[in-house]
Formats: structure tokens, sequence, C-alpha cells
């Protein structure tokens, strides 16, 4: 899949959250009034998304098709998490934690959470 923006991830947060098939014009009515997109551009970014592979028309309403995402929500994220870790730490989950650590953004308590986690994951 190609590289999403910004606002195609604004329509894919909506798409992910839709149980099945939703058409363009539910998306149009879920999109939060504050991104201010007219008709024509957000019509203009679900069509990218689909040239893109992202989503998958899967029939029409009326004049509106309806779409699923081809890609879940957990494979996106796993992939844009990837494409940060190379980008900025070279592929390192260390470096990402090191660098969270040494710039005091994380709290005690997600501190405690990492250990747990890399606790639990260590017994594997």
């Amino acid at each position: 899949m190609s590289k999403v923006s910004d606002a195609e991830l604004e329509i894919m947060k909506i798409v992910w959250q839709h149980d099945g098939p939703i058409s363009s014009v539910k998306i149009l009515e879920l999109l939060p009034s504050e991104i201010g997109w007219n008709k024509s551009t957000t019509l203009t970014l679900i069509t990218r998304l689909a040239d893109k592979g992202a989503l998958k028309i899967t029939h029409k309403i009326r004049k509106a098709h309806c779409y699923v995402a081809n890609v879940s929500k957990e494979e996106f994220t796993r992939e844009e998490t990837r494409t940060f870790l190379d980008k900025l730490h070279g592929g390192k989950v260390k470096n990402l934690v090191a660098s969270l650590f040494e710039s005091n953004d994380l709290t005690k308590g997600e501190i405690e959470e990492l250990r747990s986690l890399f606790e639990r994951d260590g017994n594997k």
C-alpha cells in the first residue's frame, strides 16, 4: 500500500471504526465538523485511498460507493511504527525507548508498564 497522508488517515479511522462496508455518504456524515472539508475534498481523499489500495469498493447504493479497509488498523499501525523506527531510530526499539526515557517523556507509571511488558515478553 502506498503512503497514506494525515488527511487520508482521518478517513481510514472512520472506516476502521465502522463494522462492515461504509458508504461515502456515511463517511461524510461521520467526519468531525472541525476538520472543515467540503464534500469534494472528502470524496477526492476517498478516491485516492481506493487508488492506493487502502480502501476497496464493495458495492454501490444509489450513487454512493461503499468501502471496506484493505488493511487493518493493526497492520497499518505496525507498518507505520516500523517506518518511524527505521527513519528515526535505526530500526531499534531500544533507541526509541531510550530517547523517550532520556527526554523525561515517560511517567513512572508508564515505565512500570513497560517493565511489566518486557518481563512478560522475556518469558516467551
